[in-house]
């Protein structure tokens, strides 16, 4: 019996990790946001002011597609290049806000977690897709 303890332990150790979903450690948890809202860059006013054009979001089906677009392809890092930012919110309490530009070549979103600045990859689809809220 002595000689199958290791053998045993290493199974379930195996089993526990392979069967467990973990979450990305770079990738904050959203799941707590029960409604979000997007921001464009749209123009400037005639006095030289940004506009900017706040979308809500609060269908679940809608915010989870939105949260799928995070990923942990890594992104060069473009300092003040966004085009919008995306806020998730626990009722009216901001949980995490991250910058994004849908602009070719510029396509990523940017954020802060674990007191890093990190920035991921946003597809040409999905840089469509969030741009569809634009309209």
């Amino acid at each position: 019996m002595k000689k199958f303890l290791p053998l045993i332990l290493l199974i379930l150790i195996m089993v526990y990790s392979c069967g467990k979903k973990t979450q990305n450690a770079s990738i904050p948890d959203l799941s707590q946001a029960n409604n979000m809202s997007i921001m464009f860059k749209m123009d400037f006013d005639s006095t030289g002011k940004m506009k900017i054009k706040n979308v809500p979001i609060t269908e679940p089906k809608k915010m989870s597609e939105l949260k799928t677009l995070l990923n942990s392809e890594p992104f060069p890092y473009l300092y003040c290049a966004s085009s919008g930012a995306m806020n998730f919110y626990k009722d009216s309490t901001l949980l995490y806000s991250f910058a994004f530009n849908t602009e070719k070549d510029l396509r990523h979103i940017a954020y802060t977690y674990n007191n890093k600045l990190t920035a991921v990859t946003l597809s040409e689809e999905n840089a469509k897709f969030l741009d569809s809220f634009k309209q």
